[in-house]
């Protein structure tokens, strides 16, 4: 009996234990159903949160504008894209296009002083290539070829001439400024003479004037707004672009924030009355000056800023259509440019 009783008592506890075992294997199950429910609806919340740039809310009130601070350099690469359909009036055709790189770095050595920003301005690396027909050229700053296509050397002017560009508070490119572009000036006044042709000359000189250096140096184009804007908001102001070197000119470009993401802004600026201004300018395969009567053209400029005042890229694309003269012979050129700007980084000095 006492046998019997041990073994009941045995039988008992095995029972026992197996109603606890099932328990705590059934709250084991229940814990990591929890978990894994909890972990599910946290990954779904994670990619919910992941939304697409251009979904990004845009802040209410947007301050857009350039900062550099004293004693750091911004470096960026500049690409100049241009392609170029010319038709004489006996109806023969001319094509070329032109690929233009540099190298640029600005920094200002000062705060701005009553709105006025200056940015020192130079161009460390050139890399080139004209190409019509069968014929090509390509240069880079490393050539040891003599310069004597014209359109080279026009590309070749502002290379290593360090020069100050001055902002208005508008955002207006007012001046260019600096000792190696006076040197040059009164080097070609003084020495030039008897030496240098007119048609260099007028290369020379016209490569170191405020809207030829601004082309490349200015990223934003004049398109920053005045004062603050709000989302919505769409302003109007003055564009400036060359194209082919020519100068063109939107009197009322419509710009507005299009998009936001990880604190970075779309502004694009749209040119719908892109007018070919009338001026004497150098065009290629042509001995003389030619004079350009006029024309229009539309384009579209974007740029992404950072709400620390540094543009990411830009891009402008723009195409235009001209009438020009020289001596009797009138003729028109299509003219298709795209121009980008890239932020490589920048360091202290």
């Amino acid at each position: 009996k006492r046998i019997v009783d041990m073994m009941n008592m045995q039988t008992r506890r095995i029972k026992a234990n197996v109603w606890v075992a099932r328990v705590y294997t059934l709250m084991v199950c229940l814990v990591f159903c929890v978990t894994a429910v909890q972990a599910q609806k946290s990954s779904d919340q994670g990619v919910k949160g992941l939304q697409p740039a251009e979904n990004t809310p845009i802040p209410s009130m947007n301050t857009l504008k350039l900062v550099f601070p004293p004693g750091n350099e911004f470096r960026y690469v500049y690409h100049d894209s241009t392609v170029v359909h010319r038709v004489y009036s006996d109806s023969s055709l001319l094509d070329y296009t032109r690929d233009i790189q540099y190298y640029l770095q600005l920094k200002a050595l000062k705060d701005p002083v009553d709105g006025v920003l200056e940015v020192l301005v130079n161009i460390d690396s050139l890399t080139y290539r004209f190409q019509s027909g069968d014929a090509e050229l390509k240069y880079d700053i490393r050539s040891k070829m003599e310069l004597k296509f014209p359109d080279l050397i026009a590309a070749t002017v502002p290379v290593n001439r360090e020069f100050t560009m001055k902002f208005s508070p508008y955002w207006e490119v007012v001046s260019t400024e600096g000792e190696m572009l006076d040197w040059l000036r009164n080097y070609i006044d003084q020495y030039g003479e008897g030496r240098i042709d007119s048609m260099r000359k007028f290369i020379w000189f016209n490569g170191i004037t405020t809207p030829a250096l601004a082309q490349f140096a200015d990223v934003q184009k004049g398109a920053l707004p005045n004062s603050r804007v709000h989302r919505d908001s769409t302003w109007r102001k003055p564009f400036f672009i060359k194209a082919d070197g020519i100068d063109c000119r939107d009197d009322s470009a419509t710009s507005k924030i299009t998009g936001y993401a990880q604190s970075t802004y779309t502004i694009e600026t749209t040119m719908k009355n892109l007018r070919v201004l009338p001026t004497q300018q150098r065009l290629y395969k042509i001995e003389s000056m030619v004079d350009i009567l006029g024309g229009k053209g539309s384009g579209k400029h974007t740029m992404q800023l950072t709400r620390k005042g540094v543009v990411q890229e830009a891009a402008t694309e723009c195409t235009t259509e001209m009438k020009a003269r020289v001596r009797k012979e009138v003729f028109t050129e299509n003219v298709k440019s795209r121009y980008t700007w890239k932020f490589l980084g920048q360091s202290e000095y």
